[in-house]
Formats: structure tokens, sequence, C-alpha cells
């Protein structure tokens, strides 16, 4: 008997979450069998956590890259139990069926995230084996997959949403604070800076393509005490500002590594220090002596060519890109 239209829409959600499900509990036996195996297939998107573009063409990439994924990541992620679906919207015409939808999951920590809300789209196919999966399109919100405190901004600084985090750094005042409804730093200079790159941060999206910001401002910091790093993005007519994010930290200190000549124990250190650590709490937490660090510490100011902590995060912070076209 044929397929009634309700039976179809039931078969492209149960495909739907058969796949999702399959991803998160790294089952590679599942996941395949819910794709089209074909040179057509599609996997693109946008990941605001992991770097930007995502272009799997082919289903030979497809399933060489999510084998690999699921071998380094084999754990299963405990997403699978508390993703939700909202906008569902599915469209079906003969053996063609396309559908968009939030998705919206936790942050595990898993190498396999895909945490906070994603606007998604698939395209399906039916074979005789039922509906298959030809290509999956996403976009990861950057809003919602930045951890720590975040402020909400517009050009001149008036603070349109904080989280909880955000609203703990004004209550603690070193190094950012509410002056009638704007955000201010602390420090004269820091603030003239931080003034100018959010407004810099504003302009991103006047063009016809827009460009995005990551634009480190170094709020604090000298010989005895380490630096605060305020994150400026400019994304989709927003300013976020960030405040010592760890992951932007990590991908421009590995970016700097690489420019510099930074040894692994030098690039490990180096990342604790422009987040914020003294030498000697880096040195415990990375389980060596302090004359040990120290000893890293100089050679890392000899490589990169500066001679305190404050210039130290300045310059491995802006060694990558500040924005992409």
């Amino acid at each position: 008997m044929k397929p009634t239209a309700a039976d179809d829409r039931l078969a492209v959600v149960e495909l739907i979450e058969r796949e999702t499900a399959a991803f998160w509990n790294k089952d590679f036996d599942a996941w395949q069998d819910c794709w089209v195996h074909a040179p057509h297939v599609r996997r693109w998107g946008w990941w605001a956590a992991r770097g930007g573009l995502t272009v799997r063409d082919g289903w030979d990439q497809q399933e060489g890259r999510m084998r690999a994924l699921m071998q380094a990541n084999p754990e299963p992620n405990a997403s699978v139990n508390a993703v939700k679906r909202e906008k569902l919207q599915i469209r079906i015409s003969g053996d063609m069926a396309w559908t968009t939808f939030d998705q919206v999951a936790p942050s595990t920590g898993d190498g396999m995230d895909v945490a906070g809300r994603t606007h998604e789209l698939r395209i399906l196919e039916r074979d005789d084996d039922g509906w298959k999966l030809a290509c999956i399109f996403f976009l990861q919100r950057s809003l919602d997959h930045l951890r720590g405190a975040v402020f909400r901004v517009d050009r001149r600084r008036q603070i349109g949403w904080m989280n909880d985090a955000a609203r703990e750094v004004l209550v603690d005042g070193k190094v950012l604070e509410e002056r009638g409804g704007f955000l201010c730093a602390t420090d004269r200079a820091a603030d003239r800076h931080l003034r100018s790159t959010i407004e810099w941060a504003s302009h991103l999206d006047d063009e016809l393509y827009a460009r995005r910001g990551a634009v480190p401002v170094i709020l604090d910091g000298d010989e005895t005490s380490p630096a605060t790093v305020c994150w400026v993005l400019g994304e989709n007519g927003d300013v976020l500002v960030s405040v010592n994010d760890h992951e932007l930290v990590v991908e421009r200190v590995t970016a700097a590594a690489a420019t510099y000549g930074l040894t692994p124990a030098q690039t490990r250190l180096a990342r604790l220090i422009v987040e914020g650590q003294d030498v000697v709490h880096a040195a415990v937490q990375l389980g060596i002596g302090v004359s040990t660090a120290r000893t890293h510490l100089r050679r890392i100011y000899d490589r990169v060519g500066v001679r305190n902590q404050a210039a130290l995060a300045r310059v491995l912070l802006t060694v990558a890109r500040p924005f992409d076209r």
C-alpha cells in the first residue's frame, strides 16, 4: 500500500532522529545506514565553536571524516537524551523531501558537541529501503556557543543583554564596569581601546558581504598581574564582548606557536599565562617545577620578542587574522 502523507512525515522525522542518535552514540554502522551513498551527497555548515566553514562533498568525504571523528571520540555523547527540535517544517514531493528546524543541544565537553542553537536543513531522497539523507546544512549561532561572561552591546557600548557570568564580572569591578547602562573598562587607556574596537566591530555588516570580528582587547596585566582579555566579536549586526574566552585563546595561541616556533611545553605554558595564570600556578597546573616554568617563559619571551606577560598576550592573540571575508 502506498504510504500516506502522514506516513511520510513520520518516516522523515524518524530518520532525522535516528541519524542524530547514531551520530551522538558514535554508532557508525547505524549512522551510515541513514545516508545516500553517492557523489551528490553534501554536508555544509558553519561552526561558531570550531573555526568556521565545514564542507564535505560526496559520500567518500562524508564517510571518511565521520569514521575518523567517531574513532577519535568513541564515548557516547549525553546530548542524545537532551536534544530539542523547534520550528519543524517538512515539505514532501514525490521521492524528495526537505525539512528545516532549530536544534538545541547542551554543552557536554565531548569532541562531537553541537552545543547551543543551530539552524538546520535536511534534504532527503526515497529509495526501495525508504527515506535517506542526501544533504545536511547547518548554521551554529555564535552567542549560544560562547561560554563564560558575554555582553551584547550596540556601537555606543550600551548593554542590551548579558548572561549571569557577565553580571559577576561587573560585580567584581576590577576590569569592567557599567556606567549609565554602558560597558566600560575601569582603566582609562583600556577603555579608549575597548570603545574604538566596539565601534569598528559594529560596522562589519555595513558591506554586502559581512565580516566577522574577533579582536582581543587587553584590559590589564603587568609583571605581577596577568592579563584579562576581552574579545570583541561582530556578527550579523550584533557586537559581543566575551571575557577570557578559552576556545579563542587556544585557537590564537596555537597559531602563534607555529609562527614563533614554540615547543609543545612552551605552548601549554603560554596558553595558561595568556588566560591569566601566574607562573607559579601555571607550573602547578602543568605538573612542572616553578624554575622550569620560569625557564620556559624566558625562552618564550626571547622567541616572541617581549619582556612581560601583557605584551606576550597582545602578540600571541593577534597573530591570526582578526576577521574572515
